[in-house]
């Protein structure tokens, strides 16, 4: 009975939730029509109760939503690793990448991290692939670095750093998670 009862509470509350209408306001560039009279495919505030689906014109904004054409940009790999609290010096191309594509330098906390940004995730999912699990080869060419490497991957982004220090390999944490490839590779 309990149950039935929580189950039926439930349920009113996603109907009250689902009465409301969404209120759509449209912008007409042209002020012609008459009262009560509206383009094709537009809505009107109040208009539309009856259930049926209302579109807009493109560019019309719903309630509460901004009509710009720019997304935020994302910040920066550099920007991410500044906020998780390194100092963060952006540096020159690579002269030798180890990847396909141009990559370029990070000074994180006076260590060199490589970053190379590809067309999409999928191309760096491939490239991921072909690192060793420990971290010394990349398909068929070897890594030579002197100490541990550290491979990173996130979104089009993979990140290569060979070294120890704390501070930076817990940056790189905070930006990429943990490393896929090389030390401390899950």
């Amino acid at each position: 009975m309990r149950y039935l009862l929580i189950l039926l509470t439930l349920l009113a509350m996603l109907f009250v939730a689902g009465c409301g209408e969404p209120k759509i306001q449209v912008e007409v560039s042209h002020g012609e029509e008459a009262e009560g009279e509206h383009a094709e495919g537009e809505a009107v505030e109040g208009e539309g109760t009856t259930g049926e689906e209302t579109h807009t014109e493109e560019g019309a904004a719903t309630e509460g939503e901004t009509t710009t054409s720019e997304e935020p940009a994302a910040p920066s790999i550099a920007e991410s690793l500044a906020a998780a609290g390194v100092e963060v010096e952006e540096g020159e191309a690579i002269a030798e990448p180890l990847f396909e594509v141009e990559g370029h330098i990070l000074t994180v906390n006076g260590q060199e991290v490589q970053v190379y940004e590809f067309a999409d995730a999928a191309a760096a999912e491939e490239q991921a692939a072909l690192v060793a699990p420990d971290g010394t080869s990349i398909g068929t060419t070897p890594v030579s670095v002197e100490t541990t490497p550290h491979f990173y991957h996130k979104d089009h982004t993979i990140a290569f750093y060979a070294g120890e220090d704390a501070a930076v390999l817990a940056a790189l944490e905070v930006v990429f998670g943990v490393p896929f490839a090389g030390g401390t590779a899950e």
